[in-house]
């Protein structure tokens, strides 16, 4: 059956109307530079810095940069000799040196803690990289100097990230964490689990609809 077409001042308020719903939404807000929540959820004076014992090196694909709960970006925050870079597969190959390491699970790597017990190379700068499954393996597959990295890789851990739909193993933060743990025995991870659980728990009490993709 043959609708009308809507008059164009209804249709204009439809549309004015639904964007100001949208907007109600606290991601309209303003947000905090560090922790990219709204200014009004924001948990960044109560987060605690960590001193890490080898520098970390976060490769964001650019479709994560500015995720609200990207937790790259948490991890960031939470300590000190954490860099972060957008990746592109035409950034200029890094010049790899001894104590370099990606965490990835290739059918090459070791396990952190067999590789951390004193015989081989220790560990100076570890190398992660923060998006999907899917786009971790795009990220490695068109970066041959990526690929020249020794890995190293974490044994199965239960994931306490609740934001994302469909994704198994551990988010970036996680894997930092317990990375670090691993290498580091004696290492105090107190203060980073602490910050991811807040840094979770102030997102979901912002929307507290579904898991986001």
């Amino acid at each position: 059956m043959f609708s009308p077409p809507v008059p164009a001042h209804l249709l204009l308020f439809r549309i004015l109307n639904s964007t100001l719903i949208s907007t109600n939404s606290p991601f309209y807000q303003a947000h905090c530079i560090h922790c990219r929540l709204p200014d009004s959820f924001c948990p960044c004076a109560k987060l605690k810095k960590t001193t890490l014992p080898f520098e970390i090196v976060l490769l964001t694909h650019s479709s994560e940069w500015q995720k609200n709960h990207n937790t790259g970006q948490w991890f960031t925050i939470s300590a000190d000799k954490v860099q972060r870079l957008i990746w592109s597969r035409k950034m200029p190959a890094v010049d790899i040196q001894p104590g370099d390491f990606l965490l990835f699970p290739g059918e090459q790597a070791v396990e952190i803690t067999n590789q951390s017990s004193g015989v081989a190379t220790p560990i100076k700068r570890l190398w992660l990289i923060d998006g999907t499954w899917q786009q971790a393996h795009k990220v490695l597959r068109q970066s041959p100097w990526l690929q020249a990295m020794p890995q190293l890789k974490l044994e199965n851990i239960e994931s306490q990230f609740n934001l994302r739909r469909n994704q198994r193993g551990l988010c970036t933060m996680e894997s930092a964490i317990t990375a670090l743990s691993c290498a580091q025995p004696e290492f105090d991870d107190q203060h980073l689990w602490a910050n991811f659980h807040q840094l979770q728990q102030a997102y979901q009490s912002i929307s507290s609809g579904p898991a986001v993709d």
